[in-house]
């Protein structure tokens, strides 16, 4: 566990995410033109997701930079007690692991077991600790596994590794 003043935690992160945005525009440059004159090539929609997330990581910076001093003294702590350095933020290491790996399972599980299986488990990993009952968990992991199925595959047909459910339905 590594506590660090919230306002330093704040720009930290945020400095890092711009600075990876910055990187990944750089790689979204490197994408060929389009090879029909006149539409967007391979590089717009990265590049326009890349730069509204830019614009809104400056704005976060700005806000961190520019709160006053006062507003970040006066913040109480979760036990009620005022700290005289201003709010703390506690990172919690196994949080941030277990969410690494439940990533890193979500990627490679999906070639192995397909799309839905490895999201339901992955889903219900995360939550099964944060719910107030696995009952629940599992259900919110099922319905929320549904909802992207529905959205990626159904909606925006977005080829995915699928084991049980329907590659394409027809309406």
């Amino acid at each position: 566990m590594l506590s660090l003043h919230r306002r330093t935690a704040e720009l930290v992160t945020a400095l890092v995410l711009l600075g990876l945005v910055a990187f990944l525009m750089l790689e979204a440059a490197k994408l060929p033109p389009s090879p029909v004159r006149g539409y967007p090539g391979a590089a717009f929609f990265p590049m326009l997701a890349l730069g509204g997330t830019g614009l809104f990581i400056l704005v976060w910076i700005a806000m961190v930079a520019f709160r006053p001093r006062s507003q970040a003294a006066a913040a109480m702590t979760a036990d009620g007690d005022e700290p005289k350095d201003g709010p703390r933020f506690t990172f919690e290491l196994r949080d941030y692991l277990v969410t690494i790996g439940a990533t890193l399972a979500f990627v490679y599980g999906m070639n192995l077991v397909g799309f839905e299986i490895a999201a339901f488990l992955v889903l219900a990993a995360l939550l099964w600790t944060r719910m107030s009952s696995p009952a629940v968990a599992l259900a919110t992991a099922a319905l929320t596994m549904l909802a992207l199925y529905g959205t990626f595959v159904l909606l925006l047909n977005v080829s995915m590794p699928l084991l049980f459910l329907p590659r394409f339905l027809q309406f």
